[in-house]
């Protein structure tokens, strides 16, 4: 009796073991395209040293991207969190500037849609906000006319209706193309002409944004595509001609951001040897994606921008540590890929 007891116990304890596996390898998706897989299990209720991110990349393979301490994704069940990234392959449509301008003078903000790997097809009518940060300090230039000007995708065939709420830094931007002559494959839709202030403090960070995004074919239907953003830093003229006299990187390059720990702002680096479409993003300790800092085209050079602790809300984040992931895609000519990811501590 007593060992028919030992035996079903035993069966029980595989049963049991075999559903917490099943647990701990689910997989779901959440926001931004990123599914997060419960994975590695601790039988012993020890803890490793580390447990690394594992991304897939755009033709599904894995790339490590950084690793982190095992305490911060220990969950129930004693499994870890990692993160996979598996495109949608929508098209985006994002902005596209220097990351860097001089305080008081002109300057150019692209709205790009599509690229060669994920073109657009079939559009016939575009209509998005573009949305700025720190209106106290950048204008659209006048006239709108001149400042807010059609680009090569939609070239002679596209109309173009814009208006311009600088105050609650929106730009409604409309463009109906021709059915005889519809809108395939990539490149600027619109071009817009920022000018900031004198005055501006230096260092200020303006973020673009891309929202309300309806992309239309002949038939109504509506085309998939995802929004980007875009960080610009506004500096003196001075600093900017340091930067820019220096020849450029030979290599990637991902800088330990500075201050760090910090409060409440931090700083953050990159090299870029080639131009390279860029997406520079924050998690928390549980791979959940905080704030997008950069999601656009950059050209080759030494980068930098502040993230001032907000979420994608514009919410202050809570004290920890946090993570920055670089992903840079090369479109050069050598079309060179980089990945790195290190650790930031926000301390209030």
């Amino acid at each position: 009796m007593r060992s028919r007891i030992k035996f079903s116990a035993f069966f029980l304890l595989v049963f049991i073991f075999l559903i917490a596996m099943a647990l701990g390898n689910r997989i779901y998706a959440d926001d931004d395209n990123y599914i997060l897989k419960k994975s590695v299990m601790d039988m012993g209720g020890g803890r490793s040293n580390s447990e690394n991110f594992r991304f897939i990349d755009a033709i599904g393979q894995p790339a490590t991207i950084g690793n982190a301490s095992s305490e911060d994704y220990y969950g129930s069940f004693g499994f870890f969190s990692q993160r996979e990234y598996k495109p949608s392959g929508a098209p985006l449509i994002y902005p596209v500037a220097s990351s860097q301008q001089t305080i008081g003078e002109q300057f150019w903000v692209e709205i790009n849609v599509g690229s060669s790997s994920h073109p657009i097809a079939n559009l016939f009518v575009l209509r998005f906000h573009l949305m700025f940060t720190h209106t106290e300090f950048i204008d659209v230039v006048s006239p709108y006319s001149e400042n807010i000007v059609l680009g090569e995708l939609f070239g002679d065939s596209g109309h173009l209706d814009a208006t311009v709420i600088e105050n609650e830094g929106k730009i409604a931007i409309s463009i109906v193309g021709s059915t005889q002559q519809l809108v395939s494959g990539y490149g600027t839709a619109v071009k817009v002409k920022f000018l900031s202030h004198p005055d501006t403090p230096n260092g200020t960070t303006v973020t673009f944004a891309i929202a309300n995004v309806q992309a239309i074919d002949p038939q109504r239907n509506e085309i998939a595509v995802e929004n980007g953003s875009l960080s610009v830093t506004l500096m003196e003229q001075t600093q900017i001609s340091e930067k820019n006299s220096s020849a450029l990187p030979a290599h990637y390059q991902l800088y330990q951001n500075y201050p760090n720990p910090f409060n409440p702002t931090t700083t953050i680096r990159f090299d870029l040897p080639q131009a390279a479409h860029v997406k520079l993003l924050i998690y928390n300790v549980n791979g959940k994606l905080v704030r997008q800092l950069v999601n656009a085209q950059q050209p080759a050079g030494a980068h930098s921008l502040i993230w001032d602790g907000r979420d994608e809300t514009g919410k202050i984040v809570s004290s920890g540590m946090y993570f920055f992931h670089l992903e840079a895609r090369g479109t050069g000519a050598e079309k060179k890929s980089f990945m790195a990811t290190k650790k930031l501590i926000l301390m209030k």
